[in-house]
């Protein structure tokens, strides 16, 4: 006989900040339950429960939660969220749900978070998941063939989980005005957690050993529910932190061997090894606080920015400008090309796997009579390409760009949480081309059509005053050369207005360096250097 649903849903949301858990709870409860803004950080600062009454009569429960595995927060914080989410839960989880977005790639922080999950709630809490990709409105009319066409691009690791899952997934459309198609979204849901609580005997997830600490800690008062009522130690979750940045300081350790920094450059102590990939969060940490002094230049606070930093060209603009795209698969990387040449030069689709399977260089003649070539890369600092990948593909793009680089533009996500792969990409670039890299840096930011028109300038710069630490390092390098960009509106005068800031901001970057790209000589004298250095060290 078939389990019938229970009158009251409780439903946990969990999920990478900036991939839309608080915009599908609203779409789930049909009203404005949950506080969503766009920003660099994570939205909401802790766990939290709405509700809405369906129109079968029976109660749905919202628990909303911040990014608890991005990683950048400390472990007591993710133990007290993680309590307070089980607190919440009285009558048990009735399905908890994954939330991920279709316009960002699949990451190692994703697949960590599973394993976090599983670590935290144990093996059984498979049972009553459920993946919500978020950014259905990414797709065209026959939005369900492009969505299966997507899914069955996806990488090994995220096969594994949708297997676990039972494949049990939905696309969600948190942008849609159609009532119908918001109706029929929630419905898909709701089916697959009837079926859930169906296939899991009528019995939601239930906490056992949380369960236990409360009732001690109702009778031995407060203080021992505060420090007893936390499933995991810290130590544990700590630990499944640390997980997550190890492909990072790996990865970097292998580019750096890649591209002359070979065995010679191997860390002979532990010292030494600390230095490159630093094992623990405050090694890596400290880390990041010697980078900061020795490179970040000090340019005031951010708030304080102006929107653009035009500065009028003391010397004539080559007449063959060459810039170069970098930034994780996903980001917008190919459409940013197109927009600056004005055509479909690039491929863009969306897709878990890098669209640019190899570099490639396009060129348009703008109206002045230059010559732009954009080179387009595919994601190099994805951390699931391989060194010899990496290798083949920074050497094929320094060669397309003959007469130099003019401008390195790291494309960024507006709508996506900056995370750890963007932070060791940064650092990696710089690995790779030397600290020079950097006077010929520009931000690129994606994800301008989330932005209203009438004041998209005023909430970008709440959105970049919002930045966490790492990334405000990051623009002082840049000295806060950063443009946003809608690569989806049709408006023609946006579309040039758009290039013109970045155009305008090139030509800064050619002024501040004397008219000279960066060139080969320049990763030529670097890796020389490099070998020079090695060689002291040996003797």
């Amino acid at each position: 006989m078939a389990t019938a649903s229970p009158n009251n849903i409780t439903m946990v949301l969990v999920g990478r900040s900036g991939d839309g858990k608080s915009a599908t709870g609203n779409s789930i409860l049909k009203r404005k339950a949950f506080k969503t803004v766009r920003s660099s950080s994570s939205v909401r600062s802790t766990t939290e429960m709405q509700s809405s009454v369906l129109q079968d009569g029976r109660t749905v429960n919202v628990i909303d939660t911040p990014g608890l595995f991005d990683f950048s927060d400390d472990s007591t914080t993710a133990e007290k969220e993680i309590a307070k989410c089980i607190n919440l839960a009285k009558n048990g989880i009735h399905a908890m749900l994954l939330v991920y977005s279709v316009s960002t790639r699949f990451s190692e922080e994703e697949e960590a978070a599973i394993r976090v999950i599983k670590g935290l709630f144990g093996q059984k809490i498979a049972d009553y998941m459920i993946i919500v990709f978020t950014g259905g409105d990414l797709f065209d009319d026959d939005a369900d063939k492009e969505f299966q066409d997507y899914l069955a691009e996806c990488p090994k690791p995220f096969q594994e989980i949708l297997q676990s899952c039972k494949h049990r997934v939905v696309l969600f459309d948190n942008k849609t005005k159609d009532e119908n198609k918001r109706n029929l979204q929630v419905s898909k849901l709701l089916s697959l957690v009837d079926k859930v609580i169906k296939e899991n005997g009528g019995r939601p997830y239930i906490n056992e050993p949380s369960i236990k600490l409360q009732k001690e800690s109702e009778m031995q008062g407060k203080e021992k529910e505060e420090a007893e009522s936390k499933v995991l130690t810290g130590k544990k979750i700590s630990i499944m932190q640390e997980e997550v940045h190890k492909p990072n300081d790996e990865k970097l350790y292998q580019v750096k061997q890649m591209v002359g920094m070979n065995s010679r450059d191997k860390p002979q102590t532990e010292q030494d090894q600390s230095r490159i990939a630093p094992s623990n969060a405050v090694d890596r940490e400290k880390s990041r606080e010697e980078i900061h002094q020795n490179h970040a230049p000090h340019s005031g606070p951010l708030t304080e920015m102006a929107p653009y930093n035009f500065i009028p060209s003391r010397m004539a603009s080559p007449n063959n400008i060459t810039m170069v795209l970098l930034g994780r698969t996903g980001n917008g990387k190919s459409s940013t090309g197109n927009s600056i040449l004005k055509r479909n030069a690039f491929k863009s689709q969306h897709g878990f796997n890098s669209v640019g399977k190899t570099t490639e260089m396009q060129s348009s003649v703008l109206q002045d009579g230059k010559t732009v070539n954009v080179i387009d890369t595919p994601g190099l600092f994805d951390f699931s390409v391989d060194s010899a990948t990496v290798e083949k593909e920074i050497v094929k793009c320094i060669d397309l760009a003959k007469n130099g680089i003019h401008a390195m533009l790291l494309v960024c996500c507006a709508f996506t949480r900056f995370s750890k792969e963007e932070e060791a990409a940064i650092q990696v670039i710089k690995d790779l081309f030397g600290q020079k890299i950097t006077e010929y840096m520009i931000i690129v930011f994606t994800g301008g059509d989330l932005f209203e028109d009438d004041d998209a300038d005023k909430e970008f710069q709440d959105y970049l005053a919002e930045c966490p630490k790492p990334f405000q390092e990051i623009l002082q390098l840049c000295k806060h050369r950063v443009v946003l960009f809608d690569n989806k509106t049709k408006d023609e005068n946006k579309c040039d207005l758009q290039v013109r800031k970045l155009l305008f901001l090139v030509d800064n970057v050619i002024n501040e360096n004397g008219g000279k790209p960066y060139t080969n000589e320049h990763f030529i004298k670097l890796q020389k250097e490099i070998e020079m250095q090695c060689e002291q060290k040996v003797k």
